[in-house]
């Protein structure tokens, strides 16, 4: 089993049994707070169960295979970036604010040749 924060916790912090101190009841306790959890408290303790399983092992599989884990990562990466060989970069303002298939755009195709150059 791997280490976890609860399992420090469980054998460096005493108990109050430990120190010889007693624990006091609740002075307003009552059946309400001694009452089962509802169901979006076991919900979200079965979710948050399963959600620290996961990356419990996750952690485990990357600590014991670090360099795979480190090439596997890099590939990703390398195949990822293939994708920035056909980037551009677009600084037409007309392109990239206004609908291609606009009225506007339909009358600037008519304009440009009567006029002979780009209006603003």
């Amino acid at each position: 089993r791997l280490w976890t924060f609860s399992s420090f916790l469980a054998t460096r912090v005493p108990s109050a049994m430990d120190t010889g101190v007693q624990e006091s009841p609740a002075p307003h306790s009552s059946k309400k707070s001694e009452a089962q959890p509802g169901l979006l408290n076991k919900i979200s303790d079965h979710v948050n169960h399963g959600i620290g399983e996961f990356f419990e092992n996750l952690g485990g599989h990357i600590a014991r295979r670090p360099k795979q884990t480190i090439i596997g990562c890099l590939l990703l990466t390398g195949l990822f970036s293939i994708g920035l060989v056909r980037f551009r970069v677009e600084a037409n303002p007309e392109k990239l604010y206004v609908p291609q298939d606009s009225q506007s755009i339909k009358d600037r195709k008519v304009i440009e040749p009567i006029w002979g150059f780009r209006p603003l």
